[in-house]
């Protein structure tokens, strides 16, 4: 405060050791509490999102609507094309976080006044992205009457617009809450809350789970295909996943790789592979394409990509926010020998774990490679980019619009049930473990391969490596 260090101890203010009292204390007693808030009640929270990489990949995303609006078949189209992801509203979202990581770690009045005053530019700007994409997503998919059965159920453009007005019913109540928050912030001590003062607990187990033996030949065929091992890996066991809402706890891990495109990590299913079989995919552009090019029978579905599931974001932040609780409890084992800097951890540990928005530029940066390798040769003439498919399965809006001012995690209503269709998708798709006696190991770490290649994800095309057979 100025050139003076202050100290708040238990509501105690402190100018070294001196104990200050009366009316002097109230400054610091506001900016101890605004600094209590921002590490562990922030709104539109995104702990364990690097914003600078968030920043990098949102301008690499920017350029994406382009690519994808040259290959529309008219004008109107192609101008829909470009209202695909909500750019201002993840720039804001960056310059929020990167401005309230600052605040935390140097809790001073200019940058507590400049965390405070990209509040309300960033909830103007969720605001206006979720009216600009439903009323884009309305036109774009106006006459659409397609539906797609993905592993949590039948998506459309019906189960999509349902989604798309409980985001904005919750955007009323997230207004509130930004209000609130900023009359609190300036001074209005009514609107204040003490509970988000009280220090948060979180029980931690530096013990990652033991991986069933399947779910171990599963990474090993994968590691195969990309033919490199994994910077980090780091396994998870998910209690519920939204991405397999019927499938109970499921096995992940969170694999750190180099891609062509940079430094990425991937939550990959490791219960087992699950594998269209491409010629049971009728009237497939890109089935024959990848039959025919690369002599495929069977090609990896990815429940945790961002076009089969578009909630990734609450599965992807939970992981990383379980893998975070294995390094802090191995760093720091003992409760008792834990330093302010460690609480802090801690601290931002609770709110991942509540908030499960970690790892946003990382979905930013999986949309991009896939976007890219969709609007290049071959893809761009065999795939569909066609303008209504992008909007139901390519926008990741579910995902994006969910980090708000209430920090919601609760799936939204995006799925219907329907047992035929259901019934046909289960004819298409086979796991691994149902074929792995049957199928040359070598020939599905090939077709593993050439999915990778196609989906712009490896750091080179060199062959694939087969692994021993145990």
């Amino acid at each position: 405060m100025g050139k003076e260090i202050y100290r708040v101890v238990d509501g105690t203010v402190y100018r070294g050791d001196t104990q200050v009292t009366g009316i002097a204390t109230l400054p610091m007693l506001k900016l101890a509490y605004e600094t209590t808030l921002a590490r562990r009640d922030p709104l539109f929270a995104l702990p364990g999102t690097d914003p600078k990489a968030l920043r990098t990949a949102t301008k690499t995303l920017s350029g994406i609507g382009a690519r994808l609006s040259a290959l529309q078949s008219n004008k109107a189209e192609a101008r829909l094309a470009l209202r695909l992801y909500p750019i201002g509203f993840l720039q804001s979202l960056a310059d929020l976080e990167e401005a309230r990581q600052r605040f935390i770690h140097a809790p001073t009045p200019e940058n507590a006044r400049a965390y405070r005053s990209l509040l309300p530019r960033t909830i103007r700007e969720k605001e206006w992205a979720v009216q600009d994409f439903t009323n884009a997503f309305n036109e774009a998919t106006a006459t659409s009457t397609e539906r797609l059965v993905l592993f949590g159920g039948v998506l459309s453009s019906t189960t999509e617009r349902a989604a798309l007005e409980a985001i904005a019913q919750n955007l009323t109540k997230e207004q509130e809450a930004a209000a609130k928050r900023m009359r609190c912030t300036a001074g209005l001590t009514k609107d204040c809350n003490a509970l988000p003062l009280i220090q948060p607990s979180v029980a931690t187990t530096s013990r990652q789970p033991v991986l069933p033996a399947l779910a171990n030949e599963v990474l090993e065929l994968w590691d195969a295909a990309f033919g490199t091992q994994p910077l980090a890996r780091t396994a998870v066991l998910l209690s519920q996943s939204v991405c397999l809402p019927t499938m109970g706890a499921v096995y992940v891990t969170l694999s750190t790789r180099q891609t062509q495109s940079g430094i990425s990590t991937w939550l990959t299913y490791v219960d087992d592979i699950f594998l269209y079989q491409l010629s049971e995919l009728k009237k497939s552009a890109y089935a024959d394409y990848m039959r025919r090019t690369y002599d495929m029978e069977y090609s990896p579905i990815n429940p945790f990509a961002f076009y089969v599931c578009p909630q990734i974001g609450v599965d992807y932040g939970t992981a990383i926010a379980v893998a975070r609780t294995y390094w802090l409890a191995e760093m720091h084992p003992d409760p008792r020998q834990r330093t302010m800097d460690t609480r802090h951890q801690f601290e931002e540990l609770a709110l991942m774990l509540r908030t499960k928005t970690a790892g946003l530029e990382d979905i930013v940066k999986g949309i991009n490679a896939i976007m890219i390798a969709d609007t290049e040769e071959p893809l761009k003439k065999i795939g569909n980019t066609r303008i209504s498919y992008e909007f139901l399965t390519h926008s990741a809006f579910a995902s994006f619009f969910r980090i708000g001012a209430l920090n919601e995690t609760q799936p939204l209503p995006i799925y219907k049930s329907d047992s035929n269709l259901e019934k046909n998708f289960q004819r298409q798709v086979v796991t691994y473990s149902s074929v792995r006696l049957e199928v040359p190991r070598s020939a599905l770490i090939q077709d593993l391969r050439n999915f990778l290649i196609v989906e712009n994800k490896l750091a080179s095309t060199t062959p694939a490596t087969t692994p021993s057979t145990k």
